[in-house]
């Protein structure tokens, strides 16, 4: 078992060494281009919220590109490569922690299957490698937030709650979507005298609130417009995909406000039900958490494909303890949005055109004609199916254990 979990180790490390080793500068996203333009901005003295439309979040974000940049002028090493191995090491981090959990909480015959998955489903690899987003910073966040507030759940130690703020709290000063996982904190508050919850309450939102405010006193509408507002790109997946399909996309913005409606009701109506609740149980907490961040980007009013890392690290370790037809469910979604990606990736020019690249293949006109609304929306057509059904059992799953628990 040792030997065999060593090895799988060993094969992520070698995996994730070779990419940063064979993908260089010339392979990059669209996203990479853009935190050269940032910095380039911010080297000038201007502000890169107001100069370029590439922020859309608070600065945690922009503040480590700033600190990479300092670290390749001091090291005279490339700033792209550092961003990937930045990257990289955040992604192994959240393994490792994941790892650890699982050990911790299940046994040792899960973590292979967990590192299996970082290993054969290319996802994790692409978007750290070749996409270059950081929203696995948003998955790590979410994870040690999660896992805080179970731990809170067993032992009811203040400290663990207040850990579980603070991870959020990151978690919403890189991207503000776990802010839709604060209601779970309300579990079993009561127990917590009121300097703790208000020290929670600021660890959550007072870095977030008050770099935005600042952002804000800067450049107040651009602050409106590309952060507070910002609800991604309609049109390319999903519901808003099909509607533009149809030729139906004057509805778009009347389902973007039923949707932020129903993610709200949603939003209250979990409040209400945890802060009646005297404790809920771990794989209720990761359950819940991997429904709303896998609903949002499969049934909201936008989508990237980097938002995979929100609930992606959450299935891994639902794993452990799913049900047989959910584990199957999640395998063959695995399966169907790993190729999905690999056919984007390979193909569109805005996300590394590796098939491009290693081929040497002239493959600009089929990227320009799947990289349109219809294109994309079309060849995440299977993805956006598997999701359906994912959403569907996790669902069910997530009720069944409920009927199981005494609260």
């Amino acid at each position: 078992m040792l030997k065999s979990t060593n090895f799988l180790i060993i094969s992520y490390l070698f995996t994730r060494i070779l990419a940063l080793v064979v993908f260089n500068s010339e392979i990059r996203s669209l996203d990479h281009l853009f935190w050269v333009r940032v910095i380039t901005v911010w080297q000038q003295g201007g502000n890169p919220y107001a100069e370029t439309n590439h922020l859309n979040w608070p600065p945690f974000w922009p503040f480590t590109l700033v600190i990479l940049d300092y670290i390749a002028n001091l090291t005279k090493l490339n700033l792209v490569f550092l961003i990937r191995f930045f990257l990289v090491l955040t992604e192994a981090s959240l393994l490792f922690i994941s790892y650890r959990f699982l050990v911790k909480n299940y046994s040792k015959d899960s973590v292979q299957e967990l590192i299996l998955i970082y290993i054969l489903c290319p996802i994790p690899l692409i978007l750290v490698t070749v996409h270059c987003n950081f929203d696995v910073l948003v998955g790590l966040f979410v994870f040690l937030g999660l896992s805080s507030l179970a731990s809170y759940q067993e032992l009811a130690k203040p400290s663990d709650w207040l850990r579980g703020c603070a991870y959020l709290g990151l978690g919403i000063l890189t991207k503000t979507i776990p802010l839709i996982l604060a209601p779970l904190l309300l579990c079993n508050i009561k127990k917590l005298k009121l300097k703790i919850l208000i020290f929670g309450v600021a660890l959550l939102l007072f870095p977030t609130l008050l770099s935005i405010s600042y952002l804000y006193y800067l450049s107040p509408q651009t602050t409106i417009d590309h952060v507070i507002a910002y609800r991604s790109y309609p049109g390319f997946y999903g519901v808003t995909g099909l509607l533009y399909l149809f030729g139906e996309k004057e509805f778009v913005l009347v389902y973007q406000k039923i949707f932020f409606v129903f993610l709200l009701l949603v939003s209250i109506g979990a409040s209400f039900y945890f802060i009646r609740v005297r404790t809920i149980a771990l794989p209720r907490i990761f359950l819940f958490s991997a429904i709303i961040l896998l609903m949002i980007p499969n049934l909201g009013s936008g989508y990237g494909p980097q938002y995979a890392f929100w609930s992606l690290p959450l299935i891994a370790v639902i794993m452990a303890f799913a049900s047989r037809d959910l584990r199957l469910v999640i395998y063959c979604w695995l399966v169907v949005i790993s190729i999905t990606y690999l056919v984007e990736y390979s193909i569109s020019d805005t996300h590394g055109s590796l098939l491009g690249y290693f081929t040497n293949w002239n493959i600009t006109e089929i990227s320009q004609k799947w990289s349109s609304r219809t294109g994309q929306t079309l060849l995440r057509l299977p993805q956006f199916g598997a999701s359906l059904v994912l959403l569907y059992f996790l669902t069910s799953d997530l009720f069944q254990k409920q009927s199981k628990t005494i609260v």
